[in-house]
């Protein structure tokens, strides 16, 4: 690559990662450990002199190749590898590469004129240390191990930031946490209220409502609107897909069923438990960046609803994301929902948001899919119109 070209894909990378979630991309897809191979610094740096390192050995167009799958929604690196990485795979058809490379230089088609390489040496697949004679395997190399407190802990954390919503008395939908006083659900669950904002007062949001281990179900905790200024932005979902014909036109980056309500007061920072030094409740931060989604294998996708007026549930599939749309504005995936989860917050299995859940496969009988808004898309939105700032700052 040319100097010119390193700075156009230096720029989207560093558009497209925080430094942290950079480092993790690279241990996890490429089995490269930037810290100890790459001198800290200032981001743009640092990114730069992984190009220039991947350039020196070959695994460039590989490099853009994973970007590019686990940012399908940044156009821009969408941009970069159509022009780059196709023009570099004959030369990396070529190239000497690392056995840690092996998996994605295949995945790409890069694998029939590779010679693979460990410490030097040409080895055959056969004498790898992944096919070492044992007892274990891993099946899917793509869906991780878990440090069990730590996901436990984030998963408390969350369980406090979703609620059910309720309009005078009735369950509509789920919703959550995204700033102090701010909660997000879908425009369709509060649709008459939107369009006749007296009311608003009909509103309410209930905290805490799940069983406890002792099979006792808490009624949580109402809080109702500002009435004097609860609706702080929303937009609609499509036409089409009113008419249950979602994939009938591309969705624009103004149709994200999504409505942003001004609670009556700050919840999120309040104390979780009834002890003023308790831990505060918190929020779920919108994401300020497109999050890495893998469709080729599927990531999993974890949700957290109300289905069916019933307490806090959690949904999970390892193989949960299958397809993107065109333009990046919905993401489909097989996680159950049911009636009632319209609101719900999709995460990763890091617990990282990743979508609000909107809608179902109008085949009822035979559904194919779940279909949720990119998270971080809303928060463009929100930057768009100068709303930003309702949200809070991302915390655990």
């Amino acid at each position: 690559m040319k100097g010119i070209e390193l700075g156009e894909i230096r720029d989207a990378i560093v558009n497209a990662f925080d430094p942290d979630d950079f480092d993790i991309f690279l241990r996890e897809h490429l089995d490269f450990d930037r810290v100890k191979k790459i001198a800290d610094g200032a981001f743009e740096k640092v990114v730069f002199d992984v190009l220039r390192r991947a350039d020196n050995e070959g695994w460039d167009a590989i490099l853009i190749a994973e970007v590019a799958e686990v940012r399908p929604l940044k156009r821009d690196v969408q941009d970069v590898y159509r022009k780059y990485a196709a023009a570099l795979i004959d030369v990396g058809r070529q190239k000497s590469v690392e056995a840690s490379q092996l998996k994605a230089i295949e995945r790409f088609k890069l694998g029939p004129s590779v010679v693979v390489q460990a410490a030097g040496v040409t080895k055959t697949p056969e004498a790898l240390p992944g096919n070492e004679q044992g007892l274990q395997r891993n099946v899917k190399p793509f869906l991780p191990m878990i440090d069990v407190a730590v996901w436990r802990e984030r998963l408390f954390r969350l369980e406090g930031r979703v609620c059910r919503v309720e309009v005078d008395g009735g369950a509509r939908g789920t919703g959550f946490l995204v700033g102090p006083e701010a909660v997000i659900t879908n425009y369709h669950v509060l649709t008459d209220v939107i369009g006749d904002r007296s009311l608003a007062s009909k509103v309410k949001f209930r905290f805490d409502y799940k069983k406890q281990a002792a099979g006792v179900v808490s009624d949580g905790t109402l809080i109702a609107v500002n009435s004097a200024d609860w609706l702080i932005d929303s937009t609609r979902f499509t036409d089409a897909e009113s008419r249950n014909e979602p994939d009938a036109e591309v969705p624009t980056p103004d149709q994200l069923d999504f409505v942003l309500v001004r609670l009556e007061r700050p919840l999120g920072s309040e104390p979780l438990g009834s002890a003023d030094g308790s831990e505060r409740r918190g929020w779920i931060g919108l994401p300020k960046a497109a999050p890495m989604i893998r469709t080729d294998p599927p990531m999993p996708i974890l949700i957290l609803q109300h289905p069916n007026e019933q307490p806090l549930k959690l949904a999970v599939d390892t193989e949960g994301v299958f397809s993107v749309s065109a333009n990046g504005t919905r993401l489909r995936y097989k996680t159950n929902t049911e009636p009632g989860s319209s609101g719900s917050p999709c995460f990763d299995m890091d617990w990282k948001l990743i979508a609000l859940h909107h809608y179902g496969d109008p085949l009822h009988n035979h559904a194919q899919f779940n279909q949720g808004i990119p998270a971080f898309m809303i928060r463009e939105r929100l930057r768009r119109e100068k709303k930003e700032g309702a949200l809070g700052e991302p915390i655990d």
